[in-house]
């Protein structure tokens, strides 16, 4: 977790320099690599560490190990290509742990949440093969919404007893990104195509709706789940009309709205249920929790909306600003509702709460 707690920090650094406003360090690394310090570096520690938490054997731990440990090289003076190289192992190390978990259950949601592990391994070889970040952005993008789909397919089965759709929609987006690859100008509008339909399909469906009904943590839950669907489908529609883009006001809008929008969206969502069962610690619920998820929404209709959608720059400053703010207020948030676990029972509730971490 320091590791994944470093790649935060650094990637937010390098979102300020990025936008053109102050940051408390001023370094070319921290800004071209911004998005694998959130990507690889934050998400894919964190993600690595709940696989090996839920795995449960000592030989998972070298993979977030590996993980924390690259994004702090990447940041350092030590030559970029360690740093990569140690971020390409862990996800390596992340697919053999899927082994293990899939054998337990052999369902389709290990398989899909393996096959974004595919990618992020694909993303992390590309970039250590010397690609820019912006050419593996399908890459590290399906990495993380495969991931996710396969989370919310297992929660899936509480209310149908079989479900088709997400392992179809899975393969269309890995045949999308495949085409996209060989053919951008036809991949990239197929790839939306499939995020447009399987967010309306999830806002439809996901069990998360009813979560909205009964107010406090299930409001907030399923509140946070049904925006991130909302921004992905505004992605894959930016994908549709406008295909490749490397540059400018659409490749920005496409790409937080995706990263930003939906995915820590979805980290923001399940914070106060994936942490404990990783930390091993007790996390309050209150309603502040409710603040870095105000400020994360409004920071996007700020940037992307008025930022992107009418050219304004000033606009793109203050939403990226204030996306940076709301990261950091979650931080803050969790701290102050932290809490030691009463070793008596610590054992029993971290294998409870693990289960959980799934819904």
């Amino acid at each position: 977790m320091v590791g994944a707690g470093f790649s935060l920090l650094a990637g937010l650094d390098g979102a300020l320099i990025l936008l053109g406003v102050w940051s408390p360090v001023l370094t070319a690394r921290l800004s071209q690599w911004h998005g694998p310090f959130m990507v690889l570096g934050f998400i894919g520690t964190v993600i690595c560490l709940e696989r090996a938490v839920a795995l449960d054997r000592s030989w998972g731990y070298p993979a977030p190990l590996a993980s924390g440990l690259g994004s702090i090289l990447l940041a350092s003076p030590a030559p970029v290509q360690v740093g990569l190289a140690l971020l390409l192992l862990a996800q390596i190390g992340m697919l053999a742990i899927y082994i293990p978990l899939w054998r337990r259950s052999e369902d389709d949601a290990t398989v899909i949440q393996a096959a974004g592990s595919l990618c992020a391994v694909g993303a992390a070889a590309l970039l250590l093969a010397g690609m820019e970040v912006r050419s593996v952005i399908g890459w590290l993008s399906c990495y993380l919404v495969l991931t996710i789909l396969g989370e919310r397919l297992e929660l899936s089965r509480l209310t149908m007893t079989r479900n088709r759709f997400l392992p179809t929609a899975a393969l269309c987006l890995l045949a999308a990104l495949v085409i996209q690859m060989a053919s951008p100008d036809l991949g990239w509008p197929l790839l939306g195509l499939v995020l447009v339909v399987m967010s309306v399909w999830l806002i439809g469906n996901d069990v998360a709706r009813v979560g909205m009904r009964r107010g406090g943590q299930a409001a907030y839950i399923g509140g946070m789940l049904m925006a991130g669907y909302v921004w992905l489908a505004i992605a894959g529609v930016v994908w549709i009309f406008s295909g490749p883009l490397g540059t400018g006001t659409g490749y920005d809008a496409a790409v937080h709205a995706v990263f930003l929008g939906f995915v820590m969206g979805m980290i923001l969502g399940h914070a106060p249920i994936i942490l404990p069962a990783v930390l091993r610690i007790r996390l309050d619920w209150s309603g502040w929790f409710w603040l870095p998820a105000v400020l994360l929404e409004a920071s996007l209709v700020i940037r992307l909306g008025i930022g992107d959608g009418l050219g304004r720059p000033v606009a793109v400053q203050t939403g990226g600003t204030i996306n940076v703010i709301a990261l950091l207020s979650l931080i803050a948030v969790v701290v102050a509702h932290a809490h030691p676990r009463d070793s008596a029972h610590s054992q029993d509730s971290a294998h409870s709460q693990d289960r959980r971490t799934r819904a």
